[in-house]
């Protein structure tokens, strides 16, 4: 089994006094990415799932803060990246993304 992470969307998010980091000013970024889940069985399958990371850039070094990822959405790319977008657009942290999943997936 093989699996591929694509970045599809990064949103800017500005610091606030509930953060870990409040000492920190400046803008924290989200990434939503597509994770592909080869299978290795006779006929080849991908399956789709969505990762979410959150983090900040401090002296030219990316600082992970928050990681959730969600493997076997979907067989379908595109019902994945919808998914995807729905995150970014009201932009879903890790912490969350979970519960919002929840609320959203049927």
């Amino acid at each position: 089994m093989m699996i591929f992470k694509q970045v599809v969307n990064t949103a800017k998010v500005g610091s606030s006094e509930s953060d870990d980091h409040a000492d920190y000013v400046g803008e924290f970024f989200v990434d939503y990415y597509l994770v592909k889940k080869m299978h290795n069985h006779r006929r080849q399958k991908i399956c789709y799932g969505i990762g979410v990371e959150k983090y900040l850039i401090m002296d030219g070094d990316k600082k992970s803060l928050e990681f959730e990822e969600v493997e076997d959405i979907s067989y379908d790319s595109d019902d994945t990246i919808k998914i995807l977008k729905t995150l970014h657009e009201n932009t879903v942290t890790p912490m969350s993304v979970l519960d919002i999943l929840d609320d959203i997936m049927v």
